[in-house]
Formats: structure tokens, sequence, C-alpha cells
């Protein structure tokens, strides 16, 4: 299935995209999701999303740590530096 990460302010600079489509497995979580990041991204990149203060959203609600809850076909996976501006 689809599904799309978003990248805001110094996420975006660093992973130097705002947007990745990709396909992961039907039933995927957030783990998975990052595996799929991690096979696309350097070991940088990855740190800066896994930095303890970017927060998740998912369909632009905000989603806690350890929120494992199945992705859906089509969702939207944001990733936001603690500023993020307009």
């Amino acid at each position: 299935m689809k599904v799309r990460a978003v990248f805001f302010a110094s996420l975006r600079e660093a992973v130097d995209n705002d947007v990745l489509d990709l396909d992961i497995d039907d039933g995927a979580n957030l783990a998975d999701l990052r595996r799929c990041l991690a096979a696309r991204l350097r070991a940088d990149q990855m740190a800066a999303i896994d930095a303890a203060d970017v927060r998740v959203a998912v369909n632009r609600r905000l989603v806690h740590d350890g929120d494992e809850s199945m992705l859906a076909a089509g969702d939207e996976v944001a990733f936001m530096p603690p500023v993020t501006g307009g």
C-alpha cells in the first residue's frame, strides 16, 4: 500500500525532500514505516527523524510515542520538529 511521509521545517532540510511516497505492507504501523524510511535514507537523516523531540502526526492527528496503530493506504504521516513555522 502507498503511504506518504511529509517532513516539515528543519526535517525537510535534513531529508533533502518534503515528501516521500512509500510502498509498505498492508497492516504496517509506524515502526514499519520507520524501517522503510531507514532503508531509503542515510543514517544522519534517520537520526534527525528519530530525535526525541520530533512530533509525528497521522492524517493531521498527533500520535504519541509507542502508538503502533495500523496505517492504511493513502495515509499521510507527518514528521515535525519542535518548532514548525507556516
